[in-house]
């Protein structure tokens, strides 16, 4: 069934939900956004056809440029979920919004139509507590932005349906992503734990004066951060044989940060207005720096590595 274009629903008309809705369309699904207010639907359209836009114009190689006609929006979700194939949730995190949603998602689909949740932290065995089959029921986590970054993880819960994972992973390749299956419901998933695991060392690095929050960024993105895109982990491990690999974990693991709160440095920048980009300062001071420019860095890095990838 992978092969064959769907009608894929998308509730939630934030970033997250928009992106999604433009990969499905650009995949040549049928796409209904769902938006929470009909006030909302404009901007939501606008922005998904934004993003889709963006894509084809980095030429990042796609089935079907027609991604506007298939884009649609309402704020009717019965009516929206009507023939539905496919659905994704991507609201705000809040268990108990999540919980309802999907309960009134199945009053109105098929038993065997997946309905995913795009959390990237609640469990999904909580979100699916209520349902009448929750084995359709999965975390489809697709990381920021949705419509560039590549990866969307995949999480079962103890009594998922694996062989829908395995057609929710082969239709999320047709649309160009690159997703994986996680077998256990975990907190923090495959990528916040992997991603955490390092703040909490940059973090014990900075707070114990050892480093600047600009050096741990510069060493990251110019070593193994600039190789990651096509040198992951274990094929790293491999080249360079785990026997170095066993005796520098023997010299550096016992000395890593093993803290099981998060960092006081955090607090104590918040104590100080400190709170990120938002607030004008957080590690950087963002009046002498423009997040516009790092953002516009982030995305032609993230399309070099997708262009490499389709030469291969």
């Amino acid at each position: 069934m992978a092969d064959k274009k769907l009608k894929v629903v998308v509730i939630g008309g934030g970033l997250m939900g928009t992106g999604m809705a433009a990969m499905s369309a650009l995949a040549g699904n049928e796409t209904v956004l769902v938006t929470h207010r009909e006030s909302s639907i404009p901007g939501a359209l606008a922005t998904a056809k934004e993003f889709a836009a963006f894509r084809i114009e980095n030429e990042l190689g796609y089935e079907t440029a027609d991604y506007d006609a298939l884009i649609s929006a309402t704020a009717d979700l019965p009516k929206a979920l009507e023939g539905a194939d496919l659905v994704f949730e991507a609201i705000n995190e809040v268990l108990s919004a999540k919980q309802e949603l999907f309960k009134e998602v199945e009053k109105y689909v098929r038993p065997d139509i997946p309905v995913c949740s795009n959390t990237s932290a609640l469990p999904i065995t909580e979100i699916c507590e209520g349902m009448e089959h929750p084995e359709r029921a999965f975390t489809t986590h697709f990381w920021f932005p949705a419509y560039l970054t590549p990866l969307v993880e995949i999480i079962m819960h103890e009594g998922a349906d694996l062989t829908m994972a395995e057609w929710i992973k082969a239709e999320l390749t047709r649309w160009r992503k690159t997703p994986v299956i996680l077998k256990k419901d975990i907190p923090g998933q495959l990528g916040n734990r992997l991603q955490h695991a390092m703040m909490r060392e940059a973090l014990y690095m900075v707070e114990n004066d050892i480093v600047s929050p600009e050096d741990v960024d510069i060493a990251l993105e110019n070593s193994f951060g600039a190789r990651l895109g096509g040198w992951g982990l274990f094929k790293h491990m491999d080249a360079v044989g785990l026997e170095l690999i066993k005796a520098t974990q023997k010299t550096i693991i016992p000395y890593l940060a093993d803290n099981k709160e998060p960092a006081a440095i955090l607090d104590r920048k918040m104590e100080e207005g400190c709170s990120g980009f938002a607030s004008g300062k957080g590690f950087y001071d963002w009046s002498e720096k423009s997040m516009e420019k790092q953002k516009a860095l982030r995305d032609r890095t993230i399309i070099a590595v997708l262009r490499a990838r389709m030469e291969e």
